[in-house]
């Protein structure tokens, strides 16, 4: 809900905090959700939270050069909004920022996009195209509609990736029903939040191969996985586990393949693992 003790700004139709030398800093929301077309001024460097929630008739929004962060449930339930241009500065896109935007069609996200959020593109049912950020680090639990993945991500090796032109397995984001061995393809750089947890349908993975450009096993990517015996690394150096992404992480010796496959679907299957 909306801080009521906060004082906000009104300018051009929207809500905005800000200072006196940058009044656009953090878009905080539109006033009329009926709108249909919106640019989001200059200057601009976090869209808030609910920013344009609900806003069922906007059809075209412009982004500005600078922002940084999309919050969380932006534009949920933008169900008019087919296509969205996202800024070349941006880092992070939020948790439900884009969901049940179901006339949205194409997506690419630009390289800059280090982590997005849960279900942060889930129930965009129309997204036939996706481009993923070259520099993506973090992908949620559920941050597209698997069915919709089904149709446009790549497989190889039994692993189902999505990626973008010039390397197609940047994440991996599921495998094969029934699948017992699986060797993560050498270009990707992240398995996703959940990829590999029993409820989507990995519960006869026994090994796991981590390739050697990984940098992140996702916050339970292997949980549930009960006769997953054995993760071995390519990569042995330089590993953490933390329950946020790169904060305040403890070291983890990789060596010992059993070990790695009791913690990711025991102690640390809530943790990030990544590589520094």
């Amino acid at each position: 809900d909306e801080c009521t003790s906060i004082v906000y700004a009104e300018r051009e139709g929207a809500k905005y905090l800000g200072t006196e030398n940058q009044p656009y800093l953090i878009f905080a929301g539109v006033i009329d959700k009926d709108v249909t077309a919106f640019a989001v001024p200059n200057g601009t460097k976090i869209l808030g939270s609910s920013a344009f929630a609900g806003c069922e008739s906007l059809a075209a929004v412009t982004l500005p050069d600078g922002l940084l962060s999309i919050g969380s449930y932006a534009f949920v339930g933008c169900t008019s909004l087919g296509s969205i241009t996202l800024p070349e500065s941006l880092k992070t896109v939020g948790a439900y920022a884009l969901a049940l935007c179901t006339s949205l069609r194409e997506l690419e996200i630009p390289d800059g996009v280090e982590e997005i959020g849960d279900h942060a593109f889930f129930g965009c049912t129309k997204l036939c195209a996706l481009e993923m950020s070259a520099g993506i680090k973090t992908v949620g639990s559920f941050a597209f509609t698997m069915e919709v993945l089904n149709n446009i991500c790549t497989e190889w090796g039994g692993g189902k990736y999505v990626g973008n032109a010039q390397n197609p397995y940047l994440v991996l984001i599921d495998a094969k029903e029934g699948l017992a061995t699986l060797t993560v393809h050498a270009d990707a750089r992240v398995v996703a939040d959940g990829a590999l947890a029993e409820n989507v349908n990995n519960v006869a993975l026994t090994s796991l191969y981590i390739g050697e450009q990984v940098v992140t096993i996702g916050k339970g990517a292997l949980s549930g996985c009960a006769v997953l015996i054995e993760v071995t690394f390519a990569v042995g150096d330089g590993w953490f586990a933390a329950k946020r992404y790169e904060k305040n992480g403890d070291v983890r010796d990789v060596a010992d393949a059993a070990a790695n496959a009791k913690a990711l679907t025991g102690a640390d299957k809530e943790f990030y693992w990544y590589r520094a």
